[in-house]
């Protein structure tokens, strides 16, 4: 009976790990990382809290930082066979001068023990979640693990795809189709050098779809981007055990302008240089009372969650009659402040198949309830926030 039950043990072990390949390739970063290992990557026991202690008392101060700075960073790294961490990806900036520290402490750090999987070293993902304060007039630096952040990165990391999606351009590179065919911004007055963050989902039939900005630039700078997303070629699905499935992605682009020439670049923004001297970020960085953030430690939320907020869309928006007349449909784009009381204000749409579907869309969010505020340092701030809201006949 033993010997049967043994048996019956090892086949289900079996099917359980033939079920997908080892290798996998992660969404984000382009970088095969193992599904399986037999032991995980091990830091340093003098760190007793792993990587995450060590990055906390190594970084360095960015002296070059003019003005204090609160945020959340993401990077999402592999830990390679030698137990190095590689292929960084900036998923969600501080600044310039902040990312550079976090990225300068990670290249120095000594390397982990490597994870093993059947008798063979494999390399494995990481995701970096830390909430960063920098301090001018003290001189100093401070960085926290984020636990329940990076734990869902890691489950974004790991969603179920046997096949990653594909873009249809020059090696699969959905950046260099950005760079290829965004247009220049009219309207634009100044020139730009800045950061966007986008998240997106690619649907089953390889659409962008749920495309929601996170860091901003300017109005017709995000729209540039918007553009160049909607009219972007479908990716190849991604595909689960032979079906298509949904799979989540991010963009952090390096946008810059140029208004004697009307130049726009974008570049994918992975390796993360101090800007010039004098050159200040394009976005607020001075945390005081009137100062409005692009990401915090805690962001700002419907009363309920996603699921209420939907619920409030479809019982409150009144499809507008010339729209419907004429069978307009399409999503708006909607950007608007969080206040430190969870009331909305600065409401407008940044990009609308028409204007009577912007105006319903904004309208139904002045009447929108308060919302739970954005959290930074513990204390309530205000947060500039943007939402795709879809009419559909």
């Amino acid at each position: 009976m033993k010997k049967y039950l043994a048996l019956l043990a090892i086949l289900l072990i079996s099917n359980t790990l033939k079920a997908q390949d080892d290798d996998t390739r992660n969404l984000n970063n382009k970088a095969s990382y193992s599904r399986y290992y037999d032991s995980y990557p091990r830091f340093l026991d003098k760190y007793p809290g792993g990587v995450f202690q060590y990055l906390s008392e190594n970084i360095q101060y960015p002296k070059n930082t003019t003005h204090d700075i609160s945020g959340q960073i993401n990077i999402h790294v592999i830990i390679d066979t030698t137990g190095t961490m590689s292929d960084p990806l900036i998923v969600r900036s501080v600044s310039p001068e902040v990312d550079q520290a976090v990225l300068d402490a990670m290249a120095n750090a000594p390397k982990f023990q490597p994870a093993v999987y059947k008798g063979h070293l494999v390399p494995v993902f990481l995701a970096v979640v830390m909430n960063v304060s920098v301090n001018v007039n003290a001189g100093t630096i401070t960085a926290a693990r984020d636990v329940q952040n990076q734990l869902k990165e890691m489950e974004l990391a790991r969603r179920n795809y046997d096949v990653a999606p594909k873009f249809p351009y020059e090696n699969d590179n959905f950046y260099k189709y950005i760079a290829d065919n965004i247009k220049y911004p009219d309207g634009v007055k100044t020139d730009v050098n800045a950061i966007i963050d986008l998240r997106f989902k690619i649907d089953t039939t390889g659409a962008i779809t749920d495309v929601a900005i996170t860091k901003n630039i300017s109005k017709e700078v995000d729209q540039a981007v918007l553009d160049v997303l909607a009219g972007a070629p479908k990716f190849i699905p991604a595909t689960y055990k032979g079906k298509k499935v949904r799979v989540p992605g991010a963009l952090s682009l390096s946008i810059s302008v140029n208004t004697t020439n009307q130049s726009i670049i974008a570049k994918n923004h992975i390796v993360v240089r101090p800007p010039a001297p004098g050159l200040k970020p394009a976005y607020s960085t001075i945390p005081g009372e009137n100062t409005i953030f692009t990401a915090v430690e805690i962001s700002p939320e419907y009363p309920g969650g996603e699921q209420a907020f939907a619920r409030y869309l479809q019982q409150n928006i009144k499809y507008p009659a010339y729209a419907k007349l004429n069978h307009v449909q399409g999503r708006v784009y909607i950007q608007f402040v969080v206040e430190r009381d969870g009331s909305l204000t600065d409401i407008k749409s940044l990009r609308a198949p028409s204007d009577d579907l912007a105006n319903e869309a904004i309208r139904v969010m002045q009447t929108c309830p308060h919302w739970k505020p954005g959290i930074q340092n513990g204390k309530p701030v205000r947060v500039q926030y943007t939402i795709p809201i879809n009419f559909a006949m």
